[in-house]
């Protein structure tokens, strides 16, 4: 796997990623430039592992600064329309993504976006997977990142210097791209709210 940043950003945090049972995330699949027959679609966040944990209706991660945020998600791979053959011609090789964030708190300091391309395919969500969807892991924040601003405030002050927040709240965007088996390009943008914390504690 290859690792590209939009900054390479090293911060210590933790963060609380919300969404399924309360309907905050959404996603949409993405046509452009492509002649696909089937589209993903996201049907939730399953779980978290590493320094991460999931709750009902949230994904928690505490403060650890050696190991990675890994979350999965459930994505199903489903036709555009009723004239799509039973093919595997048709599953869906996930190369890779993107992670952005925006604030939705006020704050201006964003966390940094990030993305990976991999040498060998993330997964393969398989044509008519089942309604729940197939697991896909994915990296939230990587170890690297996780020692500047403006997360690495809420480690090292307890709160935000520039807005003296005791946490951060943004919008996470997450770009899924990949290809069918014939080649033609079946995306994915999936969004959820995060809240940053550095006192983040499980119920």
């Amino acid at each position: 796997m290859r690792l590209f940043t939009c900054s390479l950003h090293r911060m210590a945090m933790s963060l609380l990623v919300i969404g399924g049972a309360n309907g905050l995330f959404s996603c949409s699949p993405d046509y452009t430039d492509s002649q696909a027959l089937t589209q993903l679609r996201f049907n939730g966040i399953k779980e978290a592992s590493g320094g991460a944990f999931s709750t009902a209706d949230s994904i928690w991660s505490q403060v650890d600064i050696f190991t990675q945020d890994e979350i999965t998600l459930l994505i199903s791979n489903e036709a555009v329309s009723r004239n799509v053959p039973s093919d595997g011609n048709y599953d869906v090789i996930l190369e890779g993504y993107t992670i952005s964030f925006e604030r939705t708190d006020g704050g201006t300091n964003v966390p940094a976006s990030w993305g990976t391309v991999h040498a060998q395919r993330l997964s393969v969500v398989p044509w008519k997977s089942s309604t729940t969807g197939e697991d896909v892991e994915i990296t939230l924040y990587p170890v690297e990142q996780k020692f500047v601003r403006p997360l690495s405030d809420l480690v090292f002050f307890g709160f935000e210097q520039g807005t003296n927040f005791s946490d951060i709240r943004a919008l996470a965007t997450v770009k899924f791209f990949g290809k069918n088996r014939m080649g033609d390009a079946v995306n994915l943008t999936c969004k959820f709210k995060v809240l940053f914390c550095s006192l983040c504690r499980p119920a």
